[in-house]
């Protein structure tokens, strides 16, 4: 097998990843498009020489002239790559926003958090309904009761629940595409940044508006002794 290392635009670098042990051909991203002879996205699986990375590939089978399968090509995601992209969205100091699959495990989200924790030295994925996060347990669990499974989530849809008395308003959007992905983007945020956004944009409102009274003031005192200026030279002839 010949791997390849890619720069953040995608293209190839160097070929300086040679893995150890292990048949390749077992690993998840070569099993699924060789079964299906298709081009597939993986299932979520754990790299054989570094168990504690998670990823999914992105698949394709290669024929011969004969249509014979002789092999595939596959370009791995680190699902700690999507956690860090995650990391770079700013909404608001509280906001969390994280990514799930139909089964509720977690895929990547915002934060410090993993989408596993480490059991007898292998990684086992987190169940976002029992995560040690409470927000994203609270979100999930309040989706369960909504809809009974996540399964029935089928178009953009918003939310809200409380958490230890406030507010927080949920944000759930599928996100499929033709290779069989299919998982759930789910952004959370608490009402207290909500309000604070609307309270800055409210303050910045009334300092316009003031800033603007105060134009017009100036503007209509400069305006009104232009008019009348002709008057009073007219009493003083």
């Amino acid at each position: 097998m010949t791997s390849y290392q890619t720069d953040p635009q995608g293209n190839r670098t160097t070929s300086d990843y040679d893995p150890e042990g292990g048949d390749a051909r077992e690993e998840g991203w070569y099993v699924d498009a060789a079964r299906t002879r298709r081009p597939v996205w993986s299932e979520i699986y754990q790299w054989q020489d570094k168990p504690e990375i998670l990823s999914i590939s992105s698949s394709y089978p290669v024929f011969d002239s004969q249509e014979k399968f002789i092999g595939v090509i596959g370009v791995d995601l680190i699902l700690s790559q999507i956690g860090d992209f995650l990391n770079q969205i700013d909404i608001s100091p509280s906001t969390k926003i994280y990514i799930i699959e139909r089964d509720g495990s977690l895929v990547a989200g915002s934060g410090t958090d993993l989408p596993y924790k480490m059991v007898s030295g292998e990684p086992q994925r987190i169940q976002t309904a029992n995560s040690s996060n409470p927000v994203v347990k609270a979100t999930t669990q309040n989706l369960l009761r909504e809809y009974q499974s996540l399964d029935k989530i089928n178009q953009a849809l918003k939310t809200e629940f409380f958490l230890n008395g406030e507010r927080q308003f949920v944000q759930v959007a599928p996100w499929q595409d033709e290779l069989g992905l299919d998982w759930l983007i789910v952004i959370t945020m608490p009402e207290s940044d909500f309000m604070a956004q609307i309270n800055v944009n409210t303050r910045t409102t009334i300092i316009l508006c003031l800033g603007a009274l105060g134009v017009a003031i100036v503007l209509g005192w400069y305006t009104s002794r232009w008019i009348t200026r002709p008057i009073y030279l007219l009493e003083d002839i």
